[in-house]
């Protein structure tokens, strides 16, 4: 009988140093998140289109739409819109366009509260596909208009990081806005931006 009992503990122990020693189930990859990005600094930074910065103001009740056309190197989602004015606006209109088809993906209103201080506002996140032709546009009566201190043009495109920016948008037109003509290329209309996040 002590026989068996011994045998018994000792099957036993087995099973738990088996059972013990059994490799646990690999953890599963870790998901890659990657950071949110705003093209505007580093645009403006690469192009000196920072080097002068006025305001102006329209006459009340115009507005015009300002903004810039852009293609994503990846593809990846809008998370946010950025805005900032020299006054405050109670009815920013924000929207973007796809370029190919000349489709409204989103429109936005956004209240600016705060006069010159940037503001960031969430979104439903917009899917967009890497090298897909997109605009931003807000429709504003308040807006900065930057450029360099010589005046000089800027070539387009400009990448900055996963964004390459294409053109301006400057229209009086609330419709789908055509990028302008190079009449328009030493300087850019806002400020209005996003961030955008690479999905992988």
């Amino acid at each position: 009988m002590k026989k068996l009992k011994t045998v018994l503990a000792i099957f036993a122990f087995s099973i738990v140093t088996l059972s013990c020693s059994k490799d646990d189930p690999a953890p599963a990859p870790a998901v890659n998140t990657f950071p949110e990005e705003n093209p505007i600094p580093g645009f403006l930074n690469s192009t000196g289109l920072n080097q002068v910065i006025t305001s102006d103001v329209l006459t009340s009740g115009t507005y015009n739409n300002f903004g810039f056309a852009f293609k994503p190197k990846v593809n990846g989602t809008i998370n946010s819109i950025v805005i900032k004015l020299p006054q405050s606006d109670g009815g920013v209109s924000v929207k973007i366009w796809k370029v190919s088809t000349a489709t409204l993906l989103q429109s936005i209103p956004i209240i600016v509260a705060t006069n010159n201080l940037e503001g960031t506002t969430s979104i439903q996140k917009i899917p967009i596909l890497k090298d897909e032709e997109y605009i931003i546009a807000m429709r504003t009566n308040s807006f900065f208009v930057k450029r360099r201190t010589n005046n000089s043009n800027i070539n387009f495109p400009v990448d900055s990081g996963n964004i390459k920016i294409t053109g301006n948008v400057y229209t009086i037109n609330d419709n789908y806005p055509a990028i302008t003509e190079a009449v328009m290329d030493n300087k850019i209309f806002g400020e209005i931006t996003f961030n955008f996040q690479q999905t992988h």
